[in-house]
């Protein structure tokens, strides 16, 4: 887990100084970043798509690239929730209640609750289309 957060501030401090690494590496490392240790998403959500985190996250990637409109919302929503596992030590589902509960706190008010929801939803969908043809929704 350490290895990918070095990778994903690697990739912010590149930004700062020499431009933006593509959209597509930062959705891929922090889809790896939430995923990774957490038994639940890999025995639950990839276990029954037929996949692994290192074939969803690059589909993932691809698929939110193809909805501008997602892009930066997907670059924020997972980033907080792998800081939020980190800092409480916590799966991917307990962060999402932690910051469903900052949210209403108005701890994070940059994205909502339904955002934060839809963003869950996609991610059920991409590993729906796994799981009924086998395949990414996007190629």
């Amino acid at each position: 887990m350490k290895k990918l957060t070095f990778a994903i501030a690697a990739a912010a401090m590149i930004a700062s100084c020499q431009g933006a690494p593509p959209n597509e590496t930062i959705l891929t490392q922090n889809c790896l970043a939430l995923m990774e240790n957490d038994p639940e998403v890999t025995g639950g959500l990839l276990a029954a798509s037929g996949t692994t985190a290192d074939k969803f996250c690059p589909c993932y990637a691809t698929t939110i690239l193809a909805d501008e409109t997602k892009i930066d919302l997907h670059k924020e929503i997972i980033l907080k929730i792998v800081e939020t596992r980190q800092a409480n030590n916590v799966g991917v589902e307990e962060a999402v209640d932690l910051i469903e509960d900052m949210i209403e706190r108005g701890e994070v008010d940059s994205f909502t609750s339904e955002q934060l929801d839809g963003t869950g939803d996609d991610f059920q969908d991409i590993a729906g289309s796994f799981e009924e043809n086998g395949v990414c929704p996007v190629s």
